[in-house]
């Protein structure tokens, strides 16, 4: 195989997948091929997202055990962003569990790196469930990872008002925000 290594990496997004489209018999054979590599690699994270696999795969009697061992072993700051995928995993577990105050931990964990990695949809459905929690509501944070690395934000560094093109609805066109930022026109432009 070609690229071995990045259809290794993607099987616990397949076994998620699989589980939620009602295949899970479709997650078997690429999670036995990642078991295999993982113990290969014997690192701790691989090992978490095994066992998050695995849970996803289980029974519901033992889901428990397999989140709060997957848990255990991810690297909080190295990775979080699959720390947070097992976190929310967990605490919709939890919740459905009816295990809301247990679940509002985790999935207040999974809402803050979402966040901060600017990751909305797993954002709102981390702030989703939090809220089926009987937790207070919270606004969205503005968008962060590349727009923020960017400077797309409503802050102060020249680029105050651009903040809702970041965030996707879009209400400047290329004219508006040129004419916003003292940008010249183009001779296209002034034709149109």
């Amino acid at each position: 195989m070609r690229h071995h290594i990045c259809a290794t990496r993607s099987t616990p997004d397949l076994v998620e997948s699989a589980v939620r489209a009602g295949s899970p018999e479709r997650a078997a054979e690429p999670l036995a091929r990642f078991e295999r590599w993982a113990g290969s690699v014997r690192q701790p994270w691989a090992d978490a997202l095994a066992l998050r696999c695995h849970r996803l795969l289980a029974a519901d009697d033992q889901a428990e055990a397999h989140y709060t061992a997957a848990l255990r072993l991810h690297d909080q700051d190295g990775r979080a962003l699959e720390y947070a995928r097992t976190a929310v995993l967990y605490g919709e577990w939890l919740r459905r569990a009816r295990r809301k105050a247990e679940a509002r931990r985790w999935l207040q964990d999974a809402l803050e790196v979402f966040e901060r990695l600017g990751m909305r949809p797993w954002s709102e459905r981390a702030r989703g469930e939090l809220t089926a929690t009987g937790a207070p509501g919270r606004a969205s944070k503005p968008a962060g990872g590349a727009a923020a690395a960017l400077g797309i934000h409503g802050g102060g560094d020249g680029l105050a008002g651009l903040g809702d093109v970041a965030d996707g609805s879009f209400e400047h066109d290329n004219r508006r925000v040129g004419t916003q930022q003292d940008v010249p026109a183009c001779a296209d432009d002034r034709q149109a």
